[in-house]
């Protein structure tokens, strides 16, 4: 075999060693639909209106299903019983251009706090601009999503999201979360952002 040869599959061996390194450290990372998570969430939505609804129409009539209304609730709450299913749905929001929705992502603890330090009294204002800032003007396009874990793989309640934007611009953002009950069932605990959407917002460089 000739020198040069030798040197082509070391070259070769080394690329492909490279390539699967690189490989590897992004095998974590899993790419998240945003129009996928924008109709999800816009259907789970629809699932809590509808049920509201159906409870309400309940004082009027015997006829409620409380099996299939149960049903509806745990499928809604199994998805945010996830970090992930909380990211699609912080996205989501914006995409939907919908702050209420926006802050229900977050603890309310650190929603409130977050807002109060605005010197701006219209806080729905104030949560338009950190949704205008994230998506930096509609430019954003897909997210990529990493749980953070010890080495006992573990979870540590935080993740990284990737953000992509159609100018090439990509930024990445440590996310924190926390579980708490909801509003109907205590023992229902799903996860909830701790992370300052200040801190989100200032990890995002303003457009000039």
């Amino acid at each position: 075999m000739s020198i040069r040869m030798v040197s082509l599959l070391i070259t070769i061996g080394g690329i492909i060693a490279i390539l699967s390194f690189s490989y590897f450290i992004k095998g974590d990372v899993e790419l998240i639909d945003l129009n996928l998570a924008k109709e999800v969430v816009s259907e789970d939505m629809e699932r809590v209106v509808s049920q509201e609804a159906a409870v309400y129409n309940w004082v009027y009539s015997s006829d409620l299903d409380v099996g299939s209304l149960e049903n509806n609730d745990q499928r809604v709450i199994q998805r945010y019983r996830e970090q992930r299913g909380v990211v699609e749905f912080l996205f989501a929001s914006i995409l939907l251009n919908d702050p209420d929705l926006f802050i229900q992502s977050f603890r309310a603890e650190t929603i409130s706090q977050d807002l109060f330090l605005s010197d701006n009294p219209n806080k729905e204002e104030v949560v338009r601009e950190v949704m205008t800032r994230i998506s930096r003007n509609g430019l954003l396009e897909k997210l990529g999503y990493e749980e953070i874990t010890n080495r006992f793989n573990s979870s540590t309640q935080t993740s990284r999201v990737y953000l992509y934007y159609l100018d090439g611009e990509e930024i990445t953002i440590k996310l924190s979360f926390k579980k708490a009950g909801t509003s109907h069932h205590t023992n229902d605990e799903i996860y909830f952002i701790t992370t300052s959407i200040w801190d989100i917002y200032n990890s995002i460089p303003e457009d000039k």
